[in-house]
């Protein structure tokens, strides 16, 4: 999933603009806006995806990159600023787990939950971290198991909670407003800014 921010100048108020200042400044001006109204949606999808799940908001900005920035060098009717969404889901690990037992307790929307029949592994993964496990059935069939001596021993998985890819329509149209309000006031701020000297 990714979210895109376009400017959309009708041709009147366009014309209004063309007519004060120079096009390669109104492009300036334009992506100047995109550009930070971009980085502020960023920030405030992290902080409504955050109230939904508890990580740090560090970690959810981590997961979602900019993918695409305007350039004042492009015509403003191509200029995009683009946010994806990582589509990875998000390690139970980061939830911080506890061992209980029936399984691995984990706080992911603010109340505890067990995993049943999972268990944190003892060895740190890339992260730092103690990964969650859990003994899957096989899905592949006629797949022989490690250890045929000591009969029928299941594969083991990695847990994860669901990706902030999937999180990021909930609240894509709270974000709306937020960015329509956000480059009105950015793009009133560099046009002063530019038209100033």
């Amino acid at each position: 999933m990714a979210i895109r921010i376009q400017a959309k100048l009708n041709r009147p108020e366009l014309q209004r603009y063309l007519n004060a200042i120079a096009e390669k400044t109104l492009r300036k001006v334009v992506s100047r806006s995109l550009n930070r109204t971009g980085v502020t949606l960023r920030k405030e999808a992290a902080q409504r995806i955050q109230k939904k799940i508890k990580l740090p908001s560090q970690e959810i900005k981590a997961s979602l990159p900019i993918r695409n920035k305007p350039k004042a060098s492009q015509p403003i009717g191509s200029q995009e600023f683009t946010l994806a969404a990582n589509a990875k889901g998000i390690s139970l690990s980061k939830f911080k787990p506890r061992q209980v037992a029936t399984g691995v307790s984990v706080n992911i929307t603010g109340k505890r939950q067990v995993i049943r029949h999972a268990f944190i592994m003892r060895k740190k993964i890339e992260s730092g971290l103690y990964p969650v496990m859990r003994r899957v059935k096989v899905r592949v069939p006629n797949t022989p198991s490690r250890r045929s001596d000591k009969g029928a021993e299941l594969p083991i998985e990695k847990q994860a909670y669901k990706s902030i890819a999937s999180i990021l329509p909930e609240v894509a149209d709270q974000l709306t407003p937020v960015a329509e309000e956000r480059f009105a006031i950015e793009f009133e701020r560099n046009y002063k800014f530019l038209t100033a000297s």
